[in-house]
């Protein structure tokens, strides 16, 4: 059974603010014990490291989509209207290349649209 905070059953809806709060402050977060599905690239067994939610604290793993989320997906049709390319990866999918994960989440926060995502966090928080 799939937890009911996970990040993943707030893709692609409209969220309320009572939703805005789980996506950001209560979110379902796997332990240090959680095992993690493996992913084969090529011969290679791969999976969701849970360091990367200690260094990157704005993802979230999704049990539902077995991948890694923005927690952004709380803002999109706001990032929608303020970035210039269509979202994606991490946003309105999941994530699922833990081959080069760390690199793509890198990545991410060089962009506009992440720093966008953070000041309207901070906004949030304040009220």
């Amino acid at each position: 059974m799939y937890k009911i905070n996970d990040i993943g059953s707030f893709v692609g809806r409209s969220l309320t603010e009572r939703d805005l709060i789980t996506v950001l402050l209560n979110n379902w977060s796997p332990s240090s014990s959680y095992d993690f599905p493996v992913a084969y690239t090529g011969f290679q067994k791969r999976r969701f490291q849970i360091q990367w939610l200690e260094e990157f604290e704005w993802i979230a793993y999704s049990e539902i989509h077995k991948g890694a989320f923005k927690w952004c997906v709380a803002f999109v049709p706001d990032v929608v209207s303020r970035s210039a390319k269509p979202l994606g990866m991490l946003v309105k999918s999941a994530h699922k290349n833990w081959k080069k994960a760390k690199e793509d989440y890198k990545s991410q926060q060089t962009r506009q649209y992440h720093r966008f995502c953070a000041e309207k966090l901070n906004a949030f928080l304040k009220l």
